[in-house]
């Protein structure tokens, strides 16, 4: 098909992988989990550092060193992650009663039920966007790690608070690399801080391709423990 709609350009070899994707991707899981984006993106600063050393004696071992002092420049000059600014986004005072679980919320924050809040769209906190309907990591208990989704982002006392509606972590699935978590509307709302959620960046929970499976699940770049 690709020669009919194209005669004029030669087939490459990525073009024949395209054609076992859906194989691999049963097999193994989702394509994030084994993507070489990353590894591809380091190719040029090192080429780079060659060139300048312009030394191809043991080219390998100076364009070790050469990578290793750039990386520790990189660290030294950054920013650490605590070090960061809170941004806020289109927020608006609105009363309680309007938020879902209003009481539960209530109770939590210590406030009226018939007072106002200031409720907030979305956050950048720790270089990370978030917005309702974000999963965050909660928590780790004894046996694996919590995780909820962000039903309201609400300022208290110039504190940013998550509402989170906590999912149910099931096991960690080695085939996906992903933790398998389930809805449970019955759950308890929690509140968190941006310092209080367990990681600094957001989860993405996805759902299966296989059909008679209701988890979703979330995949990590490291198994939580």
């Amino acid at each position: 098909m690709f020669k009919e709609l194209f005669p004029e350009i030669p087939l490459l070899p990525k073009h024949h992988h395209l054609i076992h994707y859906p194989r691999v991707i049963r097999l193994l899981g989702p394509l994030t989990q084994y993507s070489c984006m990353r590894f591809e993106g380091k190719h040029k600063p090192l080429k780079r550092f060659a060139r300048n050393a312009n030394n191809f004696i043991r080219i390998d071992r100076t364009v070790a060193k050469m990578h290793q002092v750039a990386q520790s420049q990189d660290f030294l000059i950054q920013q650490n992650v605590e070090q960061r600014g809170v941004t806020i986004h289109n927020q608006a005072v609105v009363p309680v009663t309007v938020l879902a679980n209003a009481e539960d919320i209530c109770a939590l924050l210590g406030c009226p039920i018939d007072s106002d809040i200031i409720v907030v769209n979305i956050v950048d906190a720790n270089g990370y966007k978030f917005k309702r309907s974000t999963g965050v990591l909660t928590c780790w208990n004894e046996e694996y790690p919590e995780f909820g989704e962000i039903q309201d982002i609400v300022i208290v006392n110039s504190t940013i608070k998550f509402i989170v509606k906590p999912w149910k972590t099931l096991h960690f699935d080695r085939h996906y690399h992903s933790y398998a978590v389930t809805k449970t509307p019955d759950a308890a709302i929690i509140v968190k801080s941006t310092e209080d959620i367990g990681d600094h960046r957001p989860v993405h929970a996805v759902e299966s391709f296989d059909m008679n499976d209701s988890n979703l699940y979330v995949p990590v770049r490291f198994q939580l423990s």
